[in-house]
């Protein structure tokens, strides 16, 4: 088994496990994946890694970031895909910015030597794509997913929506974890809340901690769910009062806590009270 607390295996990972799966996020041209941060074409079957730096190492390796990245949180996954897609996030392989760009998100599975960083995700050496989403980041777009089962025709992999991956235990048999599949049940249910690209750069804050939200920016749910919260509510308790899944609830705190730069729900409620919710 790999050690998942370990950032940067000194032997650059572990060989000879499971294969272990992530969710990865590519850009769609000519019917095919490619890589965002690099130009890189994904080929059907196995993928083998090397350094993009032009070092002669064994990947993935401790003093270098090469090796097929895959994210653990699927939430994390598709709001990666919706910045790449808007050109909020570009990798250095696109240098123009393609505004028909269609992104695809999926799940591949790595084996071979793979460095797991933590809770974010992994590193591995070799990597096979599994399937692929037809509705993700966004909610099913005909073109777009009519592209993405293109895709998939051509890599022999299965092309499925988000929501029957989850009721017909599509993601547990292929070994996603249960907190990831809850994790995504929650984002689908509050919505599918995407992050937008600004209209122009935000300013650089000059303290570690980010620019603090104004109880403005908040949508009327999240300001009504910080208020309840504050009240002392609980989540199940929040949900039964405003009818809504607790598991939305929870994505909608998390959330909270992330725009507030909270540290925690006590953090959390004294911000509300602060600013009023």
């Amino acid at each position: 088994m790999i050690a998942t607390g370990s950032v940067e295996p000194a032997d650059g990972g572990q060989a000879g496990h499971e294969p272990v799966i992530g969710w990865r996020v590519w850009a769609l041209a000519n019917n095919h994946l490619y890589s965002i941060a690099k130009n890189v074409f994904w080929r059907p079957g196995e993928n083998q890694a090397e350094c993009l730096a032009g070092r002669t190492h064994d990947v993935p390796a401790p003093s270098c970031h090469c090796g097929f990245w895959a994210l653990l949180n699927p939430v994390s996954a598709m709001q990666l895909a919706a910045q790449v897609e808007c050109g909020q996030r570009i990798g250095s392989g696109f240098t123009v910015l393609d505004p028909h760009r269609t992104v695809a998100v999926g799940l591949i599975l790595g084996y071979g030597a793979t460095a797991v960083h933590g809770l974010e995700g992994y590193r591995a050496g070799l990597a096979s794509v599994a399937c692929i989403f037809a509705d993700a980041p966004e909610a099913l777009v005909t073109e777009k997913a009519d592209l993405r089962r293109t895709v998939s025709d051509e890599y022999g992999v299965p092309c499925i929506a988000l929501e029957a991956a989850i009721s017909i235990g599509f993601l547990q048999e292929l070994g996603v974890r249960r907190e990831a599949v809850e994790q995504l049940r929650a984002w689908i249910e509050a919505s599918r809340p995407l992050a937008q690209a600004p209209e122009s750069p935000p300013p650089i804050p000059m303290s570690p901690r980010r620019n603090e939200c104004r109880a403005s920016e908040l949508t009327e749910r999240e300001r009504l769910i910080a208020r309840l919260l504050a009240q002392g509510m609980t989540n199940v308790e929040i949900a039964r009062t405003i009818s809504l899944n607790s598991r939305a609830v929870d994505f909608h705190i998390y959330r909270l806590i992330e725009k507030t730069d909270s540290r925690s729900r006590a953090d959390l409620t004294l911000w509300v009270t602060k600013h009023g919710g």
